[in-house]
């Protein structure tokens, strides 16, 4: 295909759009455009979660240490 492209499109492109002449690099740029736009997105809703669940396992650590330090040793060594 890489071969067949630099001579020009093959001809199962051209028949699929029509007969008429599509333009493959309008195309490839907003499709680049739009696969960048949602891995940044994804990247973002990923970190967004990871720090909020980072926060959370400190929260569970705060909690258990000072259950840890105040309760008495048979309750507390439950936790």
């Amino acid at each position: 295909l890489r071969i067949q492209a630099r001579y020009g499109l093959p001809d199962y492109i051209t028949a699929t759009a029509g007969g008429k002449d599509i333009n493959v690099n309008v195309l490839g740029g907003f499709l680049s455009f739009f696969l960048v736009f949602f891995v940044v997105q994804s990247n973002t809703r990923f970190f967004n979660q990871y720090d909020t669940a980072q926060r959370l396992k400190g929260r569970i650590f705060d909690i258990a240490t000072l259950a840890k330090s105040t309760l008495p040793p048979v309750v507390s060594n439950r936790i």
